[in-house]
């Protein structure tokens, strides 16, 4: 049976995308592009706005269009977020949240009667070189947030956070690697408390386990805060594996708006951050993230947002 996947929002969605893959392939699923004929539809979908909402059912609606006969599965936040409103869309088979995702490949065998082996998911690896054609592979290093900022639904729909063992990043790692991989993105939506479940662990201890155990030639972290950056983490990156790009969300400018947004740091702050990251690593490449209208947001918050935009330079916005 052929298999398709559509992903949409963040980098923990791409990285759920890759493994659900991976478990389709080891159940003896043949997978394919989401613009060729298949027997199933997986659409990974993103609840962040309620435009990638209207997304997700156009491009749900879209691919029985195109594959009539087709199982579309709906997961993802979105999925997890409203159910009921994503099962009674006709072209929708099977819809299973962010906490299901484990039995999707289960159910859609058990659904459509499918004559393929389920794979034990806890012991069982296939290599990727035979479906993907990407050099860059998303690791998730942790599952949900605990800070709750006002704008963002992710602790609702992903839970609060849960950080996955080292030993099985490790492990996870040296198989993309095996599998061609050139380059492990890690993410997760707050990096920097990544270890607090754990005994004894802290994003830099894994990082410093992750550069240890494994020869992957490139390594990027995909976000942190200001507050989460010191000395201690960024002298790992003396280590040229680790890709000299940080991305810090700024979101505000004004620290009113911080405060109402529920974010932990100050504008001044986040400059100084900044400031310390390239006193240390002078070529370092620095994106972020800027939110425009917030509710309550005047003219002079939007000034003070452009301030630190003009200053900082980042390299990409």
């Amino acid at each position: 049976m052929r298999v398709a996947f559509e992903t949409h929002g963040c980098k923990l969605n791409q990285a759920d995308t890759l493994k659900l893959s991976e478990e389709f392939h080891g159940a003896g699923f043949e997978i394919v592009k989401d613009d060729q004929q298949c027997d199933v539809y997986v659409l990974n979908s993103c609840t962040v706005t309620h435009i990638a909402d209207r997304k997700g059912r156009n491009s749900a609606r879209s691919a029985k269009k195109m594959n009539p006969d087709s199982f579309v599965v709906f997961t993802g936040c979105y999925a997890e977020r409203e159910p009921q409103t994503l099962i009674s869309i006709p072209e929708i088979d099977l819809v299973i949240g962010n906490v299901g995702k484990k039995e999707i490949v289960g159910r859609v065998i058990e659904e459509l009667n499918a004559e393929v082996t389920i794979p034990d998911l806890s012991t069982s690896h296939h290599s990727m070189n035979s479906f993907s054609t990407r050099t860059r592979a998303m690791v998730k290093i942790q599952e949900g947030c605990n800070q709750v900022c006002a704008y963002c639904i992710v602790p609702k729909v992903r839970g609060r956070e849960k950080s996955v063992p080292v030993q099985n990043l490790i492990n996870q790692i040296n198989h993309l690697s095996e599998s061609g991989f050139k380059e492990i993105v890690l993410t997760g939506t707050q990096l920097g408390s990544y270890g607090f479940d754990l005994d004894n662990t802290s994003l830099r201890h894994m990082l410093a386990s992750i550069l240890g155990n494994t020869d992957v030639p490139r390594i990027r972290v995909s976000s942190l805060q200001p507050q989460e950056i010191g000395n201690d983490l960024l002298d790992l990156w003396a280590d040229p594996r680790l890709c000299q790009h940080f991305h810090v969300p700024l979101q505000s400018g004004s620290n009113t708006i911080l405060k109402t947004m529920r974010r932990r740091y100050t504008a001044e702050e986040y400059v100084s951050s900044i400031d310390h990251i390239r006193a240390i690593l002078p070529d370092v490449s620095i994106t972020s993230d800027v939110i425009v209208g917030f509710p309550g947001e005047s003219v002079t918050d939007f000034r003070k947002t452009a301030e630190p935009c003009r200053e900082v330079g980042f390299s990409d916005l």
